[in-house]
């Protein structure tokens, strides 16, 4: 039960009552709910001062979920740039992988999170390294329709085609699109109470 109101803390971002869990209660932080710690929901929540209180009461910035998600991902995938911020500045991976080959960036590209895209590219995500179907970052925000000046192209082409696919609204072509597009508008869910 203990666990539970750790993490219910964590989306509420209630600083004290986290403090006071861990501190008084003898709440493990990094102790698992549905496979995911209190950092992976106080980031998904957009809960930055959690996220700061946590990391300061000695929570693993490193840790993953099942699928390989860091709390930096969660971070970058709901577009809470204050959260990522604190996490990048505790030092969270941003080179990790989750399940499909994607770090953080890939996410925020994904998705078009401008934001979260440059917050990573200044603190040195990198850029050409593609996910398990061959997609770098870029490629995943181009796909997606997010042109290069809403997601930011590191090696700018002097002529940029606003529009690489001919057609404004392509169907996706089951012979090259991922199956892992499909699924990724739902990631991450964060179970019952949210």
């Amino acid at each position: 039960m203990s666990v539970e109101r750790l993490h219910r803390a964590a989306a509420s971002n209630e600083a004290t009552t986290i403090t006071t869990l861990v501190q008084t209660s003898k709440v493990p932080v990094d102790a698992r709910r549905h496979g995911i710690t209190a950092l992976h929901v106080a980031a998904h929540s957009g809960c930055a001062e959690a996220v700061a209180v946590l990391v300061e009461l000695g929570a693993a910035v490193a840790s993953v979920d099942r699928d390989g998600l860091t709390a930096l991902h969660y971070a970058a995938h709901e577009a809470h740039a204050a959260a990522a911020a604190a996490l990048i500045h505790a030092g969270s991976p941003l080179e990790a992988r989750d399940a499909e080959g994607w770090a953080p960036l890939h996410d925020a590209s994904f998705y078009g999170h401008t934001e979260l895209v440059r917050l990573l590219l200044n603190a040195r995500a990198g850029t050409e390294r593609a996910d398990r179907a061959g997609f770098r970052p870029l490629d995943l925000a181009l796909r997606n329709g997010h042109s290069n000046s809403e997601v930011v192209d590191p090696n700018p082409n002097p002529n940029p085609n606003p529009n690489p696919n001919p057609n404004p609204n392509p169907e996706p072509d089951p012979r090259w699109w991922p199956c892992s597009f499909k699924r990724r508008g739902s990631r991450p869910r964060m179970p019952g109470w949210c």
